[in-house]
């Protein structure tokens, strides 16, 4: 069975950042944010029951893989597989992290030598 937010279709990985509305359903933390705040929207996206932002729980952390899939006789265990999955996407995350950084950085020293040519 595979779970996952409503509003982007996408999967829960254990890496991912969930919130739960007051009547129980699960989300992407920023899918929610987005259905909330910018779409200005005050219901649950799933079942449109009356919400307020300060009502969700925030920061859901996973134990195990809220999904299992199925894997052709002769192949990996799902379980391996999906551990697999979610080490290459902490490790997408990682990077992306550091591009973000090296970026700042590099405005930094742009911004920086603006400044002496000034």
């Amino acid at each position: 069975m595979n779970i996952a937010c409503t509003i982007c279709l996408d999967r829960f990985f254990l890496s991912s950042t969930i919130s739960a509305s007051p009547c129980g359903h699960l989300f992407h933390d920023k899918c929610l944010d987005r259905w909330l705040i910018d779409e200005r929207k005050k219901t649950c996206p799933q079942c449109r029951t009356s919400i307020t932002p300060k009502q969700i729980l925030k920061k859901l952390y996973l134990m195990e893989p809220l999904c299992q899939t199925q894997v052709p006789s002769g192949g990996q265990d799902s379980s391996e597989l999906l551990n697999q999955l979610e080490t290459q996407e902490t490790k997408i995350l990682e990077c992306e992290q550091r591009c973000r950084k090296a970026l700042n950085d590099l405005q930094k020293v742009n911004e920086y030598y603006y400044i002496l040519l000034l």
